[in-house]
């Protein structure tokens, strides 16, 4: 299956790079079907540039503690110097700690498949 998100400006070379390997939503229904080796296009929100990657790895949990409590906060958010910035960083998404609480998150890890397309 394939998906397409959008990634901000800020994360998304991060993302490409292989710096950031995670990333992290709430678990609504666009991402309640993310599964091992789809493929997703990753789109930068202010350039429109975007890039192909494989999701290798799946997990959903309860909340942003639980998930930071298995992977390393700085593979979601590779600048920040705690866990509590990173997840201010996740929270500052609008709407994402109530639905964070409300639904849990799904962590996916990303390999990048493709180069850059601009």
């Amino acid at each position: 299956m394939s998906h397409h998100i959008i990634m901000n400006k800020d994360l998304f070379p991060d993302i490409y790079e292989g710096i950031k390997e995670f990333e992290m939503r709430v678990y609504i229904n666009e991402v309640q079907h993310y599964q091992d080796n789809d493929t997703v296009t990753i789109e930068d929100e202010m350039t429109r540039s975007f890039f192909t990657a494989v999701i290798t790895r799946v997990n959903y949990f309860c909340s942003i503690d639980d998930a930071f409590e298995i992977y390393d906060y700085k593979k979601f958010v590779p600048y920040a110097m705690s866990k509590e910035e990173a997840k201010k960083l996740y929270e500052k998404i609008p709407n994402f700690k109530e639905e964070a609480i409300n639904q849990g998150v799904l962590v996916f890890k990303l390999t990048r498949i493709s180069e850059l397309i601009e």
